[in-house]
């Protein structure tokens, strides 16, 4: 009997917390439990997505007629399908799987208005239409999510937190400088430890003027300096415009490569180092870049002694001790094969004398 109480006991408390959890105030701009986050939205009325990540660096991106770009870096172009992946993520959020309702809970989630992963505004042309918080992500490719004004926090699969970063290398084509290696016929390199010109034959083989009778290229030099000759990467654009402080003016170094069809310059500008970046220009690009050290550094530090190296010198071979003399006669394989051969002692031994 006294079982029979205590599981009726437990039923009773079960069925008051399904009752609060139904009469739960929610508020107005809570969706339904199984609905789309945000159900009201369109990829196409969304003009402009700014994001922000847990150490306070933010990006803005805003569709433009040619697509999206970066407002803050003079339009630079935007990888069209990149935003596109993100726009879709956030539409697909649902409500199916609710994780909690109340505000205690979003600091433990990452979606508090002061503690979160990444928090998206997204606009139209003239306002504000949605700020979601993406949190936490309890297994690789989910995340909590919470609509600003609701206390309600979800689980989606939908979208993680690495699809909203905030920096804008995760949004851009990166190659800032690009051209075959089999297209470049020569390339001039100056710097403050001085000027080279090396120049490709049509089998391929490289050459340095200047060089002299003892010295020859040095091959792993150049394979370095012909891949930058073909590709740079940037880690971020810095926009239009020359300013004073990027060093272009007096460059650290300039890189000329020339093809069949054109010739294009490259200057290395000033290096920061706080972020262990290069300032770069192209004749190519209307834009300035920041480049990685690791891309510039031997541009800006190579000297001649980088890309010579002495020819090995002949070592002549020791003369045999079986050299003939002057005159005298060399004998052939077959004599010579004789003369090696060691001689058996056959000479009878003579018996004892008998007795």
């Amino acid at each position: 009997m006294k079982r029979q109480i205590q599981i009726l006991g437990v039923i009773l408390i079960l069925q008051i917390g399904l009752t609060a959890v139904a009469f739960w105030p929610r508020s107005s701009a809570a969706p339904e439990i199984g609905e789309a986050l945000l159900p009201d939205l369109s990829g196409v009325g969304i003009q402009q997505i700014v994001i922000e990540d847990g150490d306070g660096d933010t990006l803005t991106l805003v569709r433009s007629e040619d697509g999206w770009v970066l407002p803050e870096v003079d339009d630079y172009p935007v990888l069209t399908e990149k935003v596109d992946e993100l726009i879709d993520g956030l539409l697909g959020i649902d409500t199916s799987r609710l994780i909690a309702q109340t505000e205690s809970s979003h600091r433990r989630l990452k979606v508090a208005a002061d503690e979160f992963e990444r928090k998206i505004i997204l606009s139209s042309a003239t306002t504000t239409l949605r700020t979601i918080y993406i949190g936490s992500a309890p297994r690789y490719g989910s995340a909590h999510v919470r609509l600003e004004g609701d206390a309600d926090t979800y689980l989606t699969d939908s979208i993680a937190a690495h699809q909203a970063n905030a920096d804008a290398a995760s949004w851009i084509d990166t190659a800032y400088h690009s051209v075959s290696q089999d297209e470049i016929q020569a390339i001039r390199l100056k710097n403050a430890n001085g000027a080279w010109e090396f120049e490709k034959d049509e089998e391929g083989n490289w050459s340095l003027a200047g060089l002299a009778e003892d010295e020859q290229l040095n091959a792993s030099a150049m394979t370095t300096l012909e891949s930058r000759a073909a590709l740079i990467n940037m880690t971020e654009p810095l926009g239009l415009e020359e300013k004073a402080a990027y060093g272009l003016d007096e460059p650290l170094a300039t890189l000329v490569i020339e093809t069949g069809e054109k010739t294009i310059t490259l200057h290395v500008g000033a290096f920061d180092e706080e972020n262990g970046s290069y300032v770069m220009s192209s004749s190519e690009s209307p834009y300035i870049v920041r480049v990685s050290e690791f891309s510039a550094q031997a541009l800006v530090e190579n000297a001649r002694e980088d890309f010579v190296q002495l020819l090995p010198t002949a070592t002549p071979e020791a003369e045999s001790e079986a050299t003939p003399a002057e005159g005298e006669a060399v004998p052939s394989e077959e004599e010579a094969a004789v003369e090696a051969t060691p001689t058996l002692d056959v000479t009878p031994t003579p018996e004892p004398a008998s007795e």
